[in-house]
């Protein structure tokens, strides 16, 4: 009896990205599959940014190829991959400023729209603001929110566009306790449903309570990759997060 094989959602091979003469990212490999959430963790500096705008395709890799649901889109730029099943999230809000929470929210849906046939816009804004529980902020313009709250139009405006693979860079930034539990449940939820999730995260148990697979970077490089209770349990972790190159940064 055959077996099929199921194509990765995302599938990124050997990137490498230099800027002069630093290497940003060394030879960085990462796959993931539907429905499941892959973190990438790292002190600061450690190429977890560059390697998320390689994959959502607003830096070019030195080296390296990129494939989204099968497609090589490696050359392709960010609001092609946005049209081909991706979104994401950045660690610096980028949000409408002169638009209210649920126009943030609708717009992004609406865009969506016009490349998914039968993409309900409003119908999906109203369902994601409930689901990350925002719609008591519905008509708040963007400058009277907390960056937490404004995390969350964040999180919401990218879930708007019903994504195939959602790529978080530090969701939890500016969240309180409780707000990063309900998170991390609502991504459990997506996750759950089907979509891909690359996480990049200073939350290290949230990250490893929700990721299936975690990699590890430092300098560019990866320092240990695999499922999340080896790298839990890989002395590297503690090394690279509490040790000598960590105090030596801060």
């Amino acid at each position: 009896m055959s077996t099929a094989t199921v194509t990765p959602v995302l599938a990124a091979q050997d990137i490498r990205v230099n800027f002069g003469g630093l290497a940003a990212v060394g030879g960085v490999s990462l796959d993931v599959m539907p429905g499941e959430s892959v973190g990438l963790i790292g002190p600061n500096g450690s190429g977890k940014s560059t390697m998320l705008n390689v994959l959502s395709g607003l830096q070019r890799p030195t080296s390296g190829t990129v494939r989204l649901l099968g497609q090589d889109v490696t050359r392709l730029p960010a609001y092609r991959r946005a049209r081909r099943g991706m979104a994401r999230t950045f660690q610096r809000l980028e949000l409408w400023g002169s638009m209210t929470v649920a126009e943030n929210v609708r717009t992004a849906a609406d865009l969506a729209g016009r490349w998914k046939p039968g993409h309900q816009a409003a119908e999906v804004a109203e369902e994601v603001m409930t689901a990350i529980g925002i719609s008591h902020l519905a008509g708040r313009e963007i400058s009277e929110l907390t960056s937490g709250q404004g995390r969350l139009v964040e999180v919401a405006r990218a879930l708007a566009e019903r994504p195939s693979l959602l790529l978080l860079d530090e969701p939890t930034a500016g969240l309180s306790d409780t707000e990063t539990r309900q998170l991390t449940e609502l991504l459990a939820g997506i996750v759950a449903d089907g979509t891909a999730v690359v996480l990049v995260e200073h939350h290290v148990e949230m990250v490893l309570s929700l990721c299936s697979r975690v990699t590890l970077l430092d300098f560019g490089k990866v320092i240990v990759a695999g499922d999340t209770e080896t790298v839990r349990k890989a002395p590297a972790l503690r090394e690279v997060y509490l040790g000598a190159r960590y105090a030596a940064r801060t």
